[in-house]
């Protein structure tokens, strides 16, 4: 070709050749491609292009995703990403890295900044460690709300900072948070998290099972001597190899979690990324760290191809690390490793570590929540030292789930993302579902709907109607969370039936009784429906109000109650009744302990806890009737109630089952327990077992 014509000082091939003359051929690369700054079409997520840094030029595309009303004002985990290339190829605006980020902003739900740091041999090492950090303090500048930014202003949660990165920019991860232990970022922002996908690290001595021989002629060996020449000790300096020679100690890193992952089949990188977190975890660091592993899949599999399994299973971990899911249970998938932190929960246990080999897809929940609670007791307090999101006062702390502020703003910290529906058909379930208002004035009432997939036999077929309320203790978790999304598509596309998942306002911001008017306002909404009046065609057409049921779990479940109690003493527009209903690990509770509940500690347990915040003024406290069935008033209807063994409200389950059997009522109800599972587990991991056999329970109690 033409460009062979000039003389080649240096070539690493397939990637990039250096001439003579100081051109630059990068033979490997995906092609620039602008940002979409109104939606994305296919995730709705938003980007553009911002300048960092005139002089040297560092810029960023930053993507935020799509926000309804109910969360234009939610404040989102940051991520700031570096992308991989060897530090000599790619961009963050190459359409690998945009169609990347699109996808895991759409499905993480945070806000995101892509850093487009510059490049070797024009830009040698440390220049795009340099861009990096200078990167990152803008980000942390805007914290003080006066710079230009105002999707960082907005939308951005600076007490939840995250940086990420593959290969070349997993190394720039590492290399920044090592910097972040050492200097401040401005703001006293503070990074939270980081994590480390295949990243590119390597020393002058093979490790693990790499080839002894030939070691020094290496690719990883190239590359380092091409974007670094000058540095010392070449591919033994410390910014590519943590052990070596002057390296400085790795317990200083300035983060408080960390996720390491690596592939299987990544021949190059692998062992590396299993030593990074080895020398780790052996160092002393007092943060959480993860291994990751995908066993069967090769180097940054998840960018090139982000429909596959693994792929997507990667954004679902990653999600659970982000938004801190490892609390309630330490997700072990495909032989990850997992480490414990050494803290009051599980002391003893930072020296466990093993391997667990899992079939594939297949995900071991080792839960943790219940030893906590019957451990100690939680308490609402006053923090002993604040972060950086909590540089505002704080009067009370729920913790890990919620802080309020004394300015009146509210951060949930165990909240998941928000999740667009999907009017086109769900592609793993073919439902249907959409975003409908319920009540547009004041209070605002919202609901998503879901249709089950309808063929040509079956289109005017009158399902049974659902009218489902979601769990989070009153507090939390959303009818639009990626977490109930999921649940309910599954759920409607195996049970066949419309639901309705009601949107109801949360405390504290709307203390009880906001969530049971918003609900029943919901199910006098849909009740409206039954003689054709209401503007919402799917429940016109397709919608069957003999068979009208509601359902929920945890405090959805008590909301299930106080629905039906209510449906006893007034009447549903158009004369419609409610046929039946199902409880799925309900919330209940007394100032008595019962059963196996223990007697010491009882009013500082987590739903005594829970109720006092959410509903601080109710008579009685959690002797009223809305959380203590056993005051006034009895249900009046045919119940499923479903509870889990290992479930700390269990028995409140079993005594509302008891107790609704005992009162004299002539309906049906009816126990499930699975035994040896825990609290929702049928909604945070739907592919299990137990999980199917609740959903054709389900299914039984509905079509019966």
């Amino acid at each position: 070709m033409t460009s062979t014509t000039k003389e080649v000082d240096l070539e690493i091939l397939p990637f990039i050749r250096v001439y003579k003359d100081g051109s630059v051929e990068r033979l490997e690369g995906s092609p620039f491609v602008p940002p979409t700054p109104d939606q994305d079409p296919e995730t709705g997520v938003s980007s553009k292009d911002i300048t960092i840094s005139e002089n040297p030029s560092v810029s960023a595309r930053l993507y935020l995703p799509k926000l309804t009303d109910h969360t234009q004002n939610q404040k989102l985990p940051i991520l700031v990403y570096f992308h991989g290339g060897a530090f000599c190829i790619e961009s963050a605006f190459g359409s690998i890295y945009h169609r990347y980020l699109n996808n895991l902003v759409s499905q993480v739900h945070f806000l995101a900044i892509s850093v487009e740091y510059r490049l070797a041999p024009e830009h040698l090492l440390p220049a795009a460690y340099e861009d990096s950090w200078a990167a990152l303090q803008w980000v942390a500048s805007q914290s003080a709300g006066n710079d230009k930014e105002p999707w960082l202003i907005n939308n951005g949660d600076f007490g939840r900072i995250f940086i990420g990165g593959d290969s070349a920019g997993g190394n720039i991860v590492h290399n920044m948070v090592m910097r972040a232990g050492v200097e401040s970022l401005p703001c006293g922002v503070k990074i939270l998290g980081v994590y480390l996908v295949h990243p590119h690290f390597f020393s002058s001595q093979a490790y693990g099972s790499e080839s002894k021989e030939g070691h020094e002629k290496s690719l990883l060996y190239a590359v380092w001597d091409l974007v670094y020449p000058s540095a010392t000790s070449g591919v033994d300096n410390p910014m590519v190899n943590p052990e070596g020679p002057g390296a400085p100690s790795l317990t200083g890193i300035g983060c408080d979690r960390m996720l390491v992952c690596v592939a299987g089949k990544d021949e190059m990188i692998k062992e590396r990324g299993v030593w990074y977190f080895e020398i780790m975890r052996k160092s002393g660091w007092k943060g959480e760290i993860e291994l990751f592993e995908v066993e069967e899949e090769g180097h940054i599999f998840h960018i090139f191809n982000i429909e596959s399994e693994n792929a997507k299973a990667m954004v679902k971990r990653l999600a659970s690390f982000i938004f801190n899911e490892r609390f309630f249970g330490i997700i072990v998938s495909q032989g990850c490793y997992v480490t414990f932190p050494n803290n009051g929960l599980t002391k003893g246990c930072n020296d466990f570590h093993h391997k667990l080999t899992l079939q594939a897809h297949k995900v071991f929940y080792i839960f943790l929540l219940q030893a906590h609670v019957n451990s100690s007791t939680f308490s609402l307090s006053q923090p002993k030292a604040a972060m950086t999101s909590t540089t505002k006062e704080v009067p009370i702390e729920l913790l890990p789930f919620i802080r309020v502020y004394k300015d009146g703003s509210v951060e949930r910290l165990e909240d998941t993302p928000i999740v667009p529906p999907s009017p086109d058909q769900d592609p793993e379930t073919g439902v249907s579902s959409k975003d409908i208002t319920i009540n547009s004035e004041n209070p605002s009432i919202s609901a998503r709907l879901y249709l089950p997939k309808l063929t040509a036999h079956n289109q005017n077929q009158k399902l049974p109607i659902l009218v489902y309320f979601h769990g989070g203790g009153f507090f939390l978790e959303s009818a639009l969370s990626s977490l109930y999304h999921r649940h309910l598509n599954n759920l409607v596309s195996q049970v066949h039936v419309l639901t309705i998942s009601v949107e109801y306002r949360l405390a504290p911001e709307h203390l009880l009784p906001a969530a049971y008017e918003d609900c029943w306002a919901a199910l006098q909404w849909v009740a409206s429906h039954s003689v054709g009046n209401g503007k919402e065609s799917w429940l016109i057409n397709n919608g069957d109000y003999e068979r009208i049921f509601i359902g929920g779990d945890s405090a959805g479940a008590n909301i299930v109650h106080n629905m039906a109690i209510r449906a006893g003493v007034e009447s549903l527009h158009c004369g419609v009744k409610i046929l039946g209903a199902y409880s799925q690990h309900p919330y209940f509770w007394s100032s008595k302990p019962i059963r196996a509940e223990p007697k010491e500690g009882h009013k500082k347990s987590l739903p005594y806890l829970f109720w006092n915040f959410v509903y601080p003024s109710v008579t009685s406290g959690v002797d009223n009737p809305m959380v203590n069935p056993e005051g006034p008033g009895a249900p009046s209807l045919a119940g499923l109630v479903c509870v889990a063994g290992k479930d700390l409200m269990k028995d409140r389950g079993v005594w509302y089952f008891e107790m609704v059997r005992k009162s004299g009522w002539k309906g049906e109800v009816e126990l499930f327990e699975v035994e040896e599972e825990d609290h929702i587990f049928h909604i945070r991991n739907i592919e299990t077992q137990n999980a199917k056999a609740m959903v054709k329970h389900l299914a039984s109690f509905i079509f019966e």
